[in-house]
């Protein structure tokens, strides 16, 4: 039940519509490099990171924004050259949760990472929020067992 199929095809989405956005083709990853990323495109110096979420955020889900922003600033440094580094929420809400009066607001905007939105279709929506219905409950069931 808690199968992560639907956000894998959300971000799929978003990536095409990144790709249309900024005028580029994305891969994963950088020759010679161990760093994995949702989207990255060398020519225009672009990494960045998806957050698939709707509606809440756990504080294991806003950790692990935060690690993927750690990711990026890392990449940079090792990378050893200027980067665009983004993260990309389809939730107004949970972008939301990164900006404002907190240290973490201040930190992504010290190391220069953008948070970006990408709007879904009322259908794709409606198939995250049934997904994330369904993880809920197979998490549920795990802690029954």
């Amino acid at each position: 039940l808690s199968d992560s199929l639907v956000q894998r095809e959300i971000e799929k989405k978003v990536v095409s519509k990144l790709e249309k956005k900024y005028n580029c083709k994305f891969s994963k990853i950088r020759e010679n490099s161990k760093f994995e990323f949702d989207f990255l495109n060398e020519e225009k110096k672009i990494i960045g990171e998806i957050y698939a979420g709707i509606d809440k955020l756990s504080p294991a889900q806003k950790k692990k924004v935060i690690t993927d922003c750690f990711k990026l600033i890392a990449a940079e440094k090792k990378f050893d050259e200027k980067w665009n580094k983004y993260i990309v929420f389809i939730d107004e809400k949970i972008k939301a949760a990164f900006e404002g009066n907190s240290w973490i607001s201040e930190a992504i905007e010290e190391f220069g990472i953008e948070l970006k939105i990408i709007d879904l279709s009322p259908e794709d929506e409606s198939k995250l929020r049934e997904a994330k219905k369904k993880q809920q409950l197979g998490n549920q069931m795990k802690w029954v067992k």
